[in-house]
């Protein structure tokens, strides 16, 4: 038969096997669904060769030392476009093969819209970039060199990840110089371990011609940080995140995390040098623990927990999941701010330390009376007091006490809860100044009663109780 070709836009290699397109730009499968022939990767390599081969009618930039009198930005880059680059592994062919070989000959290249099946994609001396590509499996991100001219300036601009991303030191490098991240949307999340970021992460931020910003669409399931060090700003605005995990690292810069959903957060032994700043967020579970902050917090208008939602229990009552938001021996050095807060499911601040002359700044927070301890309200009370509240610093002097009633157990602390039981009957810790004249009221009434109805109470108990009742009057 006559021979058909690739359906891709002006590629002229004939379709694959009963494909509408070429080897380059049919789909590859998966690495978990088995893996590809030998003969694949041949032809792969072959019509690749070709192609770039082509691409470069000028035989002076045929391999990289062609290339290394010219400065980096003279170079022409080779663009290659909807190609879809297969897991290649040893062990599935020849590495005579292996694709990479051909790539690595090139200084300049332009991945655009193509689809990469392998789990790791490292050009060694290559200045490389990804726009509007798709990763397919778990993807292990290595800094690599990106092209000098090119704008926004990042290694993955609109990219896709399907998988996990994955990025860890190898013994190559442990640090990122480029943008990571730009605009780029993750299937199931970002794990980074033992990694120092000299520029940005993620960046959702930095607009351009093209990214209209309300178009753009980042979901994280999980953003997974330990023992790394930023040293730009971490921003995760206006994002949906499952769950976010930082632990054992240092952010010498600000973390904005402003109008985001965010399930689980949970922060361990970590120090934040910059501001800190999750404003409008809500939090489903929050807990932070054993970690340091040097400067503004700011929790305004945040809401925490789920309304009428306490931590969850497994029958030995270890909890499996917090709902309390909880901040346990954290040192905050600087101002701390909940204005206009919400704690649904109660809060536990009991062991925090703070700067004496910042007091944390609680004014119209609502906090949950239940699952809050009497400490808690003690450090919200004294801030209050301390910056001449004396409204608030009331009321939650009532909260406190209102915890401490709970606190106390009839059978240990008979006595002293009894007293404030009565202290709470009478007055409401002295918050109601109506219940006092409601009481008085009421034993006047009952004692001109009494007065009134005394003779017939004396007949009452004269006749039913045989003993000697002298009369009220004597």
């Amino acid at each position: 038969g006559s021979m058909t070709n690739c359906s891709v836009k002006d590629c002229n290699f004939e379709v694959y096997n009963s494909l509408n397109t070429c080897i380059l730009h049919c789909n590859k499968r998966h690495y978990s669904c088995g893996d590809e022939t030998e003969e694949v990767f041949k032809e792969f390599y072959e019509k690749l060769e070709i192609l770039t081969n082509t691409s470069f009618d000028n035989s002076n930039y045929k391999f990289a030392s062609d290339f290394d009198s010219l400065p980096i930005e003279e170079i022409v880059p080779l663009e290659l476009e909807k190609i879809h680059f297969p897991l290649f592994r040893g062990e599935d062919a020849d590495p005579e093969y292996n694709y990479f070989n051909i790539l690595e000959r090139f200084k300049v290249i332009h991945f655009t819209k193509c689809h990469i099946y392998s789990f790791n994609f490292f050009l060694k001396q290559v200045h490389y970039n990804f726009y509007i590509c798709s990763f397919k499996s778990t993807f292990v991100v290595e800094p690599f060199l990106v092209p000098e001219n090119i704008y926004p300036h990042s290694m993955f601009l609109q990219c896709e990840f399907v998988e996990g991303v994955e990025i860890y030191p190898t013994e190559n490098y442990k640090d990122f110089t480029q943008t990571v991240f730009l605009y780029c949307g993750f299937g199931y999340g970002i794990d980074i371990n033992g990694i120092e970021f000299n520029n940005l992460l993620i960046d959702n931020e930095t607009f351009y011609g093209d990214i209209p910003k309300e178009n753009f669409d980042c979901k994280f399931n999980t953003l997974n940080i330990h023992n790394s060090l930023l040293n730009e700003d971490l921003i995760l605005n206006t994002l949906d995140i499952n769950e976010l995990y930082i632990s054992k690292s240092k952010l010498n810069a600000k973390l904005e995390l402003k109008s985001s959903k965010v399930k689980d957060l949970n922060i361990f032994d970590s120090n934040f040098f910059g501001i800190f700043d999750c404003n409008g967020s809500s939090f489903e579970s929050f807990i932070i623990e054993k970690s340091t902050f040097d400067n503004f917090v700011i929790f305004e208008n945040v809401v925490f927990g789920i309304e009428n939602k306490y931590d969850e229990l497994d029958e030995n009552n270890k909890v499996i999941r917090h709902h309390q938001a909880k901040f346990i021996h954290d040192t905050f050095q600087n101002n701390l701010s909940f204005r206009g807060a919400v704690f649904n499911s109660g809060l536990n601040i009991e062991k925090i330390n703070y700067h004496t002359d910042f007091k944390p700044n609680f004014h119209k927070a609502f906090i949950k009376l239940d699952n809050t301890d009497r400490e808690s309200f003690r450090i919200i009370k004294k801030s209050f007091e301390e910056s001449g509240n004396n409204i608030d610093a009331n009321y939650y002097f009532y909260k406190e006490m209102n915890a401490y009633k709970k606190e106390l157990k009839w059978r240990n602390d008979f006595w002293t809860k009894l007293v404030v039981v009565i202290n709470w009957t009478i007055s409401r810790f002295g918050q109601n100044y109506w219940l006092p004249i409601g009481w008085l009221l009421l034993s006047i009434t009952i004692y001109t009663r009494l007065k009134h109805d005394q003779n017939k109470i004396y007949e009452f108990f004269s006749k039913h109780i045989y003993f000697n009742f002298p009369s009220l009057e004597e």
